[in-house]
C-alpha cells in the first residue's frame, strides 16, 4: 500500500503558490465578447494560441455531435465560449 498522494509539505507549497498576488487581464474573444480575468501568477494567460483555438472553435459551431476536450486549460477562457 502506498502513502498519501500529497504530503504536508507539498500541500503547503501549493497553497503558498496560489495565495500569491493575482493579476487582472482583459481578453476579447474573436466574436467580440470581453472577459475580465483575475489570474494567479501560476496560471497561463490567454495568448495567440488561445486566440487561434477560439477562432477555430467558433468556426466549428455548436452541437451536431461535436465534442472538444480542453486539456491543460490555463485560464479556461476557451470553455467560456
Amino acid at each position: 500500500m502506498s502513502g498519501p498522494l500529497f504530503d504536508d509539505d507539498s500541500v503547503a507549497r501549493e497553497l503558498e503558490l496560489i495565495a500569491g498576488e493575482t493579476k487582472t487581464i482583459q481578453w476579447q474573444s474573436p466574436n467580440g465578447e470581453l472577459f475580465s480575468l483575475e489570474l494567479p501568477h501560476t496560471v497561463y494567460p490567454p495568448r495567440e494560441d488561445t486566440d487561434f483555438m477560439a477562432r477555430n472553435l467558433i468556426k466549428m459551431g455548436p452541437g451536431k455531435r461535436r465534442k472538444c476536450l480542453e486539456l491543460g486549460i490555463g485560464s479556461g477562457v476557451l470553455s467560456l465560449l
